[in-house]
């Protein structure tokens, strides 16, 4: 069972797209993909995996290679720079706080 959901399809195959051939998927793919009901995702990625003859480990690999991403890009980056500003602020807190 793939771990790739409805909201995330149309990126993944943008991405399996872009890492077999090196280029862009064309529209006509991503309309396509667009329109798999959410219950069928499974079965077309199964019928795209054998097609291109992936291993379970490549598709484990590739899946779970996309996934990083996604999670990467759904960190606001001004979340990070909040979070590290507030560990510099504390740390200084925590310095005079020490020193007197």
């Amino acid at each position: 069972m793939s771990r790739i959901k409805k909201e995330h399809i149309i990126d993944y195959i943008k991405f399996l797209y872009a890492c077999k051939y090196r280029r862009s998927a064309p529209q006509e793919l991503i309309t396509r993909w667009s329109q798999v009901p959410n219950n069928r995702i499974d079965l077309e990625l199964k019928k795209l995996y054998k097609h291109w003859a992936l291993t379970e480990s490549e598709i484990e690999s590739m899946e779970s290679e996309f996934l990083i991403e996604v999670d990467r890009k759904d960190t606001p980056i001004d979340l990070v720079v909040m979070v590290i500003f507030s560990c510099v602020i504390l740390a200084i807190l925590l310095l005079l706080i020490i020193v007197t």
